[in-house]
């Protein structure tokens, strides 16, 4: 009988043991099937997902684009009928058709909206009309070659974060008390931005038929910072 040296079982003890170690992680190669690999779980979106239009949100709610969405004529493509909504484009388009009305509309008196994260372009009137709802949010949207303006928003609101060029009417107008920053807002045929008594900071505006940054409605106490116009 031969004797295994105590080297050599030292070895094989260490062997098995990083067999063991790699075994239980699940990162040993398998020769013929090449690298490891691990499945890659995606997150469940929980909210209410919008496949087509018109439709009109009357809960509140996460709602968000599943797919690149085309308008009818004569409707709105969104209408928000309820407060505390959350619409996510989710990197989709939302896009007009001839005779459409606003791309997204929230209804009289419906606060705490945000919409987000998406194009809306090619409508027959605003991209977004919200002149009436309080407390709401604009973030990272590319709205364009609408033929209203691009954002209309009310008291308490926030844009930010927004490309908004080419509209007909204003790029972005606020009715007060709200911040605006962030934003290029160029190309529009009326004002780049308007506003009233608001905070406008850090926003590019230039080549519009109005005012870089102008009045909203004759009155213009407003606090300008460090915007290109």
């Amino acid at each position: 009988m031969k004797w295994i040296s105590t080297q050599a079982r030292s070895a094989l003890f260490g062997a098995a043991l990083l067999a063991c170690v790699l075994l239980g992680t699940g990162a040993v190669q398998n020769p013929t099937l090449g690298p490891p690999t691990q499945e890659v779980l995606k997150p469940r979106i929980v909210g209410t997902p919008i496949s087509s239009l018109p439709i009109t949100i009357d809960e509140c709610g996460y709602y968000f684009l599943t797919d690149c969405l085309d308008g009818v004529s004569g409707q709105n493509g969104i209408t928000i009928d309820a407060d505390d909504v959350t619409l996510d484009l989710n990197g989709f388009t939302l896009r007009g058709v001839p005779g459409s009305l606003h791309g997204v509309e929230v209804l009289s008196t419906r606060v705490n909206a945000a919409i987000r994260n998406g194009v809306i372009r090619d409508w027959g009137q605003d991209g977004v009309n919200a002149n009436t709802n309080n407390g709401c949010e604009y973030r990272n949207l590319r709205i364009c070659g609408n033929q209203g303006r691009g954002i209309w928003a009310a008291i308490d609101c926030v844009v930010a974060e927004c490309v908004v060029r080419e509209n007909s009417g204003a790029g972005i107008q606020v009715e007060g008390n709200s911040v605006v920053t962030g934003c290029v807002c160029n190309g529009n045929g009326g004002n780049g931005i308007s506003a009233v008594n608001s905070l406008i900071m850090g926003n590019t505006a230039l080549f519009n038929g109005g005012a870089g940054i102008g009045p909203a409605g004759g009155a213009f106490p407003a606090t300008i910072v460090h915007n290109h116009e």
